[in-house]
Formats: C-alpha cells, structure tokens, sequence
C-alpha cells in the first residue's frame, strides 16, 4: 500500500518538476505571478479540510524545496537507517535528504494504537543523529537546520519538520493535517 502511495508521490513530483518545454510570451507573466505566491498564501485561499491528507502535505512541502538527494523512504530504511519498528507504525509519510547537498527532511508519521512514545523517542533520536552527522559537515547550514528542527503532533500524526523554511513548512502541514 505505502509502495503505491510513493510510487503515486514520485509521478506527481517528476511531472511538476519537468515542466513543458515550450512557453508562450502570455503564459511566462502568468507563471511568474504564480510562483511569487508562497505556500502559505496558497493554503489561505484553499478551503478548510475535514480529513488529514499527509501524502498532500509532503508534496505541497517539497514542491518549494530544490535540493538534489532527496528520497522517499521505505520499510527497510525505516528499520535499517532510521531504526523504526514498523509494528509501532500505523502509516507514514517520510522525505529526507543525503546530506550531501544539506538537508531537508520530512517525517510525518501516525502511530500505532498507544505507541506515540515510543515513536516519539525514536524521531529525537533520528534528530540527534541527524545533527551529530552535520557537526563534521555542516554543508549548506545544515547544522542549524538539523539543530532547529521541530517534533510536534497534529491530530493522531508526529511530525519533524527539518527544513530551511519551516514556518512555511509549519503552514502547509497545519492546512492539511488540521485539528
């Protein structure tokens, strides 16, 4: 199930990121207006949602975010990177970075019934070693970045936010996992 949902996330990301090859001069003046909006003012002119739609909420994220080692993580890199019990794991919704080209990375996560702390004690933990690994290559301020991270809940899901814009970031998942 989650293969599709990241197989579904990656189509629409490599769609909006290649683009059309040919623009008119009226269009060029109209994508430029559009692109000046940020995502928090696209998400105040949105209707208010009644459901969480994490998968939404990363790619509305990641479409602001232009950094090269970005990837989608799966089970193994759950368990084996992340250190995960996927027992303790309902669904999730997670981006994160090399860390060559610095960082960004974006774990949203719904645990299982009753096991919020224990999932919450293993995302500090992905905190932490994300930070310890940019104390000896702090590319791009990913020092500061990994440092200044945010873990927070919203609704039934815990999400870090490790990302250069997280006020916008913040906005984007406040609209589509609303309280």
């Amino acid at each position: 199930m989650l293969s599709r949902k990241a197989a579904a996330l990656i189509l629409s990301l490599t769609i909006l990121l290649s683009g059309c090859s040919k623009e008119t001069a009226e269009a060029a003046p109209q994508q430029a207006a559009a692109s000046a909006l940020t995502t928090s003012d696209l998400n105040s002119q949105l209707p208010p949602l009644e459901e969480a739609d994490p998968e939404t909420a990363i790619q509305k994220i990641y479409d602001h975010i232009d950094i090269k080692g970005v990837e989608f993580a799966d089970d193994t890199v759950m368990e084996d990177k992340f250190f995960f019990s996927l027992e303790d794991i309902d669904e999730y919704y997670v981006i994160f970075s090399s860390g060559r080209y610095g960082v960004a990375d974006v774990f949203i996560i719904k645990p299982a019934e009753d096991k919020m702390p224990s999932v919450r004690e293993t995302l500090e933990q992905v905190k932490i070693n994300r930070v310890h690994e940019f104390e000896n290559y702090d590319v791009y301020d990913s020092l500061r970045i990994a440092d200044d991270a945010e873990i927070f809940e919203r609704q039934d899901y815990l999400i870090m936010l490790m990302v250069r814009d997280e006020e916008s970031a913040r906005k984007t998942i406040n609209h589509y996992i609303p309280v």
